[in-house]
């Protein structure tokens, strides 16, 4: 996992979602990495950064707040659109999936800083209600 800090965008996974993102700037493209966080029998590191990334997107859409995204992205969520309930709703899962039973999380779990972590993706999930 190329991280070097305990931001959700602090790793190059998310980073590199948020550049296909960027390209192609809709719902679709932050549904499918959530449907992939959902669907996986085993949820690997790459796929729950892009999740967590994914969700980060739904909530700064969601409640407004663009905090949760890197400023040069916080711009790709105006012309998106609202967010649907049933991307708020799979976007929860997927950080409740992600925090709990993911490869990810045990990655964390071993460092030093996993409490700011999951700090963090709570806050995530919290701007999702």
């Amino acid at each position: 996992m190329g991280a070097w800090a305990e931001g959700v965008f602090d790793n190059d996974d998310a980073l590199n979602f948020a550049d296909r993102l960027d390209m192609a700037p809709d719902w679709a493209t932050v549904a499918d990495a959530l449907q992939r966080a959902l669907r996986a029998d085993y949820l690997e590191a790459p796929d729950a950064s892009e999740a967590l990334a994914a969700a980060a997107f739904v909530a700064a859409g969601h409640s407004g707040q663009h905090d949760l995204v890197p400023p040069r992205y916080a711009v790709l969520l105006k012309g998106m659109g609202p967010v649907g309930p049933g991307l708020r709703v799979n976007a929860s899962e997927a950080v409740g999936r992600v925090a709990s039973d993911s490869e990810l999380a045990d990655l964390w779990a071993e460092g030093e800083e996993a409490a700011l972590w999951l700090e963090r993706v709570s806050l995530i999930g919290a701007r999702l209600v």
